[in-house]
């Protein structure tokens, strides 16, 4: 089985070498570069985006198919759909440090103990609130508790450039350093009442994104009512 893993990873070393590593693009008003892929996130990445065609070619060449390569994948593919989703709807018309402070915030959250342990749980996280009385359901982001939930987001360069940072994150660690404290943000056009208790750390486009002052327990909402 390790001869075999070798091979298959010899293979995709190859095919990789053919492929231009991916350069995120910016704004010229924006100072945020997310730069290239690693290699080793590069060859995941190719396992990703190829996995029926090296499959297929491995059966051409009646080689057995090591799904063991295919499922250490599948987690990471998963939790990159999830995180550009994120991105996407939440701050798709964001600048590119916009969208990847969306990125931050949501990995934060997943070491903090108060929300899920994955990018998946954390993003379609949900809490039942007692509000005026009556117990109601609250997304932690917005759009999870909309009907863009099922629609799938349109091939552009918004979603190219969600999925893009959302790869960085997963694959690579990507992360903002002037936001690593950061667990909560909202639309500078609205002013909801826990960002009292907060501490301000900067505004990037339309998004105002804060730090506590001291860790507490309880229900936080960072979304963008």
């Amino acid at each position: 089985m390790r001869r075999l893993m070798i091979l298959v990873m010899t293979m995709i070393l190859v095919g990789c070498a053919a492929i231009q590593p991916y350069q995120q693009t910016t704004n010229s008003n924006d100072s945020v570069d997310l730069g290239v892929l690693s290699l080793a996130s590069s060859v995941e990445l190719y396992l990703i985006e190829n996995e029926e065609s090296i499959i297929a070619s491995l059966e051409a060449l009646n080689l057995p198919v090591p799904h063991i390569v295919f499922e250490a994948t599948a987690e990471d593919k998963k939790q990159i759909q999830c995180l550009a989703r994120n991105i996407y709807w939440e701050a798709g018309g964001e600048p590119i440090r916009g969208k990847a402070a969306v990125a931050q915030v949501t990995v934060n959250r997943t070491a903090d103990d108060r929300f899920a342990d994955d990018i998946c749980g954390v993003v379609y996280e949900r809490d039942r609130v007692k509000v005026r009385g009556r117990m109601r359901t609250i997304c932690q982001f917005s759009w999870t508790c909309m009907a863009v939930k099922n629609k799938e987001p349109k091939s552009n360069e918004q979603w190219d450039d969600a999925l893009a940072i959302a790869q960085k994150f997963v694959l690579d660690g990507t992360n903002l350093p002037e936001l690593d404290t950061a667990l909560f943000y909202h639309a500078q056009y609205v002013h909801p009442r826990w960002a009292k208790q907060m501490v301000r750390i900067e505004r990037i486009g339309n998004h105002i994104f804060y730090r506590e002052k001291v860790k507490q327990t309880g229900i936080y909402l960072a979304s963008n009512n």
